[in-house]
């Protein structure tokens, strides 16, 4: 369920639909998986969500992720906050 919400979001942010909208949801999403990737790096543990199937080259460890998350979070957060000013 959730690999096509994040991929309709990703569609709709490149054609300018509903951009702040869709912008709060990703910072939401964003949000919610690095706190995942948190919780995997404290406990020392491999977090696989099998998002990216048989490409387990990309299947990063949780250090890697959680700073790949916090760069997208910072990202998102910022076209929110974009989005804010301008309407």
């Amino acid at each position: 369920m959730l690999p096509p919400f994040e991929l309709l979001c990703g569609i709709l942010l490149l054609v300018n639909y509903r951009t702040r909208a869709i912008a709060l949801a990703v910072t939401g999403l964003m949000l919610g998986f690095s706190v995942v990737a948190v919780i995997s790096f404290w406990r020392e543990a491999t977090f696989d969500c099998g998002c990216f199937g048989a490409l387990t080259w990309l299947n990063w460890p949780p250090p890697a992720a959680l700073a790949r998350d916090l760069v997208l979070l910072v990202f998102a957060a910022a076209l929110y906050r974009r989005e804010l000013k301008s309407s």
